[in-house]
């Protein structure tokens, strides 16, 4: 999870939707901390990371905070 604090949102990739189905998870979720928050799933840019849990996201004020493919590196995939 990271913060984008210049446009006021957490971001959310990846994780573990249980054993079997779904299993490991590569979608992209913004909740918006102002004024109605309020889940809502981000398409890719490109083709996106392979699914994985237990990775380390970075936010970087000079890039967008959209394109994680190349912060979540290290991580349990499925």
């Amino acid at each position: 999870m990271i913060l984008d604090s210049p446009q006021s949102r957490l971001i959310v990739f990846g994780g573990f939707g249980g054993y079997g189905t779904p299993g490991f998870l590569n979608d992209r979720w913004q909740l918006p901390l102002a004024p109605n928050p309020s889940w809502s799933l981000i398409g890719p840019t490109g083709a996106p990371p392979s699914p994985r849990d237990g990775h380390v996201a970075v936010f970087d004020s000079d890039r967008r905070p959209d394109d994680l493919s190349s912060a979540a590196t290290t991580a349990r995939t499925g």
